[in-house]
């Protein structure tokens, strides 16, 4: 069963730690998962100006389920 957990990461070393600072192993291209999630989101601010311009919310909705925004 695969779990989500919480490491320590220096990037500069590519050193990764566990929450008790017991060294877990060594990596140089690690990805977060907030970073990644990150570039996949719109940016609220697009968002507001779709809906300035006369969007839907609805139609905002199915432009984002349709990866077109």
């Amino acid at each position: 069963m695969r779990k989500n957990i919480v490491l320590s990461w220096d990037a500069e070393t590519g050193m990764v730690y566990d929450a008790r600072d017991t060294y877990v192993g060594c990596n140089l291209n690690l990805v977060s998962t907030g970073d990644a999630e990150a570039s996949t989101r719109t940016p609220i601010d697009d968002l507001v100006k779709l809906r300035n311009a006369g969007f839907t919310t609805d139609e905002i909705i199915e432009l984002k389920r349709k990866e077109l925004i």
